[in-house]
């Protein structure tokens, strides 16, 4: 085994969908890490880092993230929760502050989450309506609509995180799977049909 860091295998169970270009994004949680050291794994790569709150900070590819906020569902969805300029960085910068008055206990979750992390629309409303209840199927999230659809994105999202992993098991490092190709570098195989 030629892991290169704890960072890099962290990274790699926690965001393998992002990382296999299959998602647009996702949370890494990184205790005890300085938001330097994330930045500099990030640079010069097509995916960028952004701290969300304490140690959770998002991982994403910004021009899909920008793609999805032109969905009219999705910005009067947000619209409902103050969000009214739809570019990626104010969104986010909205999203941080909800966070953070969650931290403190200042308010309720902020369950749109679910949209940034490309949850579909459906799914993350009906958590939100039936407070986590009454869902269809569980897996990455709670399904409320197209189990059929969420199961085949659960599917692939497992085998991501088997491949990246293998991937940084074999020395890979975070920084080179970031960059667009990997996979085909890394043995051609496709994740899931994507």
């Amino acid at each position: 085994m030629k892991v290169r860091n704890e960072t890099d295998l962290c990274l790699a169970h926690q965001c393998a969908p992002v990382l296999a270009g299959i998602k647009t994004s996702n949370i890494f949680m990184a205790k005890g890490m300085e938001e330097k050291q994330l930045e500099e794994i990030f640079r010069d790569t097509p995916l960028n880092c952004r701290r969300i709150c304490q140690d959770m900070y998002l991982i994403y590819w910004p021009d899909r993230m920008q793609r999805e906020l032109t969905n009219r569902e999705i910005q009067c969805f947000l619209r409902l929760y103050g969000y009214r300029i739809f570019w990626t960085q104010a969104v986010l910068e909205r999203l941080s502050g909800r966070m953070e008055r969650y931290k403190k206990r200042q308010q309720k979750f902020p369950h749109e989450l679910g949209i940034f992390l490309g949850y579909p629309l459906e799914d993350v409303r009906g958590f939100i309506d039936n407070q986590g209840k009454n869902y269809l199927y569980s897996g990455y999230w709670k399904v409320y609509g197209d189990v059929k659809e969420a199961k085949r994105l659960f599917r692939c999202y497992r085998t991501a995180r088997a491949a990246v992993a293998a991937a940084v098991r074999q020395g890979w490092s975070i920084k080179a799977l970031a960059q667009d190709g990997w996979m085909e570098s890394y043995g051609g195989r496709s994740i899931g049909g994507f």
